[in-house]
């Protein structure tokens, strides 16, 4: 079935189901029909898309990507983008930003300016608290403290990823990190694929992006595991080896650390 639309008011095409607005914010479960595709269209207002189950395809900018569970999308205001939903369908939160909201916010409202597809990651440990937020079982700066996270985190996702103004050497051994995670990566192979020492790659890449090289093989391996977590039924310990843990119980401890909940607590939270 394919539809067709412009500029839209409302916030989603799908079935939207509880909603909260809140100082120019607006958050919605929303579901959508499997085997469903909407046309090239737009939203009126900026927003961050988070995926709790099912998967569906995107097209924007003439690049098309598959949405699995655990992935933010970011879309700015009158973003053209095209759906094509699968035979799961998919069960969302949308978030959504009046003027007023990107006003108050500022510059922390910079990267609703383009559009970015992210891993949830360490962000896991929000989609209990945005859950609860719709049922009115917390107070509004709940609400209003997790979008200011999402925003720190896709801010600095951009960095991590953006190659403007960086080394050629540098973003490829950035890229290398991608393909190897999540299998052990060494500093020394790295540094000489990239062609300089490991003492100049390593403060390099953490003056670049702010972080060190061993931080980010352990976000690539928590981004693994938690659309792992998200996307599958397979034990906790299972998805924790494939992701380059060393075992359940160092995936409990880091995953514990980076999100403020445990594994359970996050996979209940997307089933409930």
């Amino acid at each position: 079935m394919s539809r067709v639309h412009g500029v839209l008011e409302r916030g989603t095409l799908g079935q939207a189901g509880r909603r909260i607005v809140l100082a120019g914010l607006i958050l919605t479960e929303t579901r959508h029909a499997p085997r469903t595709t909407i046309d090239s269209h737009a939203h009126i207002r900026a927003g961050i898309n988070l995926v709790l189950g099912g998967r569906y395809g995107e097209r924007v900018r003439g690049s098309f990507q598959i949405h699995p569970p655990a992935t933010l999308i970011v879309k700015p205001a009158g973003e053209p983008h095209a759906n094509r939903f699968e035979e799961s369908g998919a069960r969302c939160l949308l978030l959504e930003f009046e003027l007023t909201a990107i006003e108050r916010l500022g510059m922390m409202a910079v990267p609703l300016s383009r559009p970015e597809v992210l891993r949830l990651g360490s962000l896991a440990g929000l989609v209990p608290l945005l859950l609860r937020a719709l049922r009115a079982e917390l107070p509004p700066v709940a609400l209003e403290e997790a979008v200011l996270r999402l925003l720190e985190h896709t801010g600095g996702q951009y960095r991590l990823t953006s190659d403007r103004g960086h080394p050629g050497w540098l973003n490829a051994a950035r890229d290398r990190i991608h393909a190897t995670t999540p299998k052990r990566v060494r500093l020394g192979e790295l540094a000489m694929e990239a062609g300089v020492h490991p003492a100049h790659l390593s403060e390099t890449f953490r003056a670049t992006f702010g972080v060190t090289i061993t931080r980010y093989v352990e976000r690539l391996r928590l981004e693994r595991a938690v659309t792992a977590l998200a996307a599958t039924d397979d034990p906790v310990g299972r998805i924790a080896l494939q992701a380059g843990f060393y075992d359940h119980s160092h995936f409990s401890r880091v995953f514990r650390r980076a999100t403020g909940v445990t594994s359970s607590e996050f996979r209940g939270s997307l089933r409930s």
